[in-house]
């Protein structure tokens, strides 16, 4: 039970520091030196240091106290753009074709893949809803294999759209919003909700993101070396994708109906998503959350920032 509880410690420290520039003393605990406890601790936090391939660690024991150090932990110099664009390019979906196959993308998620919605109501093999009209698509594209890879959509209501002017306001209770920047707060037309995020089950490539169209599974931020190598996490593109179409269009604010420990991991990596209203039930918790233009830019860490300015780049925006 002590080592369980030592664990997490040390991994929710780790991932409060990971993208800091420095840190010096990460952990200490007093272990049972007889329970062969450090061991375990040292393989686990180890292993979780060299799957983020950012840090480098030192574990020490002096007098059965285990300290755990990090050092010179700068990730300013990760290059996130150069994987992207060997891998992934993000295509507005402006078209009736581009847009076809975003739908169609979605029918294979969420009815075929996760059985979240009924195939019966699709009948052409395309998942529409009344939103979609609405709304920005863009279009995840592998390069290597040429597939489509993923999708999401901004939701951009104008000032006549009809109630619910956004989909997390379809399933929502008012009641429960405890914010000022909640979307009932602002002027039709300065905001956006990003939606119906789907990625196809091949990359939903990790145990336990098999079963989220989003594919961020518990660790959004648990990238092994390979993956490193490659774009760190294909879902974080495509939330910056939508971001970017909102801040394009002019919103003040982007909202986003999503699990609490989904907006914990962007918020490590500078995407700070705030809450809005109270968590519900809906095919897991979830609470919607936004972010404004001074949120996003304010806090984005300089990798991140590029890889931002280069899907806008990819989209043909500017921010």
């Amino acid at each position: 039970m002590h080592t369980t509880k030592s664990f997490k410690k040390a991994y929710w420290a780790l991932g409060r520091s990971v993208f800091l520039s420095k840190v010096q003393l990460l952990y200490e605990t007093r272990l049972d030196l007889k329970s062969g406890s450090i061991m375990l601790l040292a393989m686990s936090v180890y292993h979780i240091v060299a799957r983020l391939g950012v840090f480098r660690v030192q574990a020490m024991l002096n007098g059965g106290t285990f300290r755990i150090f990090l050092g010179n932990a700068d990730v300013s110099d990760i290059d996130l753009v150069t994987p992207y664009h060997e891998y992934f390019n993000i295509k507005l979906a402006d078209t009736d074709e581009l847009r076809d196959r975003v739908f169609r993308l979605r029918y294979d998620v969420y009815c075929r893949e996760l059985g979240w919605e009924d195939p019966d109501d699709f009948p052409d093999g395309r998942e529409i809803d009344e939103f979609d009209e609405t709304s920005i698509h863009c279009l995840l594209i592998h390069r290597p294999s040429g597939r489509d890879a993923g999708a999401v959509r901004l939701v951009r209501p104008g000032p006549d759209s009809p109630e619910p002017c956004l989909p997390l306001l379809a399933h929502y209770d008012p009641a429960l919003f405890n914010s000022e920047q909640n979307p009932l707060k602002q002027c039709k037309g300065c905001f956006g909700e990003i939606s119906r995020l789907a990625l196809r089950e091949q990359f939903r490539r990790r145990p336990g993101e098999r079963d989220s169209p989003d594919g961020h599974g518990p660790e959004l931020f648990d990238w092994t070396m390979d993956d490193r190598r490659r774009f760190p996490h294909i879902a974080l593109g495509l939330y910056l994708a939508a971001a970017t179409v909102g801040l394009a269009e002019g919103m003040t604010s982007v909202y986003a109906m999503m699990e609490p420990r989904l907006a914990r991991h962007l918020h490590f990596g500078g995407i700070y998503f705030e809450p809005v209203g109270e968590a519900i039930e809906f095919r897991g918790a979830r609470a919607p959350f936004h972010i404004s233009r001074p949120m996003l830019f304010g806090h984005l860490t300089p990798p991140l920032l590029a890889l931002l300015e280069a899907i806008a780049e990819d989209l043909g925006v500017q921010v």
